[in-house]
């Protein structure tokens, strides 16, 4: 079956590619940090487990709806912003 390129490259993707640079760059960045961003580093990387598993938990339900695909991964990583404390919507 052949899908078109918007069904590999999904938001959940591209949210753990950019985790996987920042996990990278905390490596990278670590003899300078003082060892605190290995805590960055430990946290990207759940952050990037968690991306792959959503998009694959997405992609297992919604087989060949490319549309709902990106609405439904775009609605999830909002809401895993949310959570974090930095970015809560309500200002608290």
């Amino acid at each position: 079956m052949n899908k078109p390129w918007l069904y590999y490259i999904t938001p959940c993707i591209l949210a753990a590619v950019i985790a996987l640079f920042f996990t990278i760059l905390g490596i990278v960045d670590n003899s300078q940090s003082g060892g605190f961003s290995i805590i960055l580093v430990f946290f990207l990387i759940l952050a990037l487990c968690m991306f792959i598993g959503l998009d694959w938990m997405v992609k297992y339900f919604i087989e060949d709806n490319l549309l709902l695909i990106w609405i439904i991964e775009i609605l999830l990583i909002a809401f895993v912003f949310w959570l974090l404390p930095g970015g809560r919507w309500s200002g608290c």
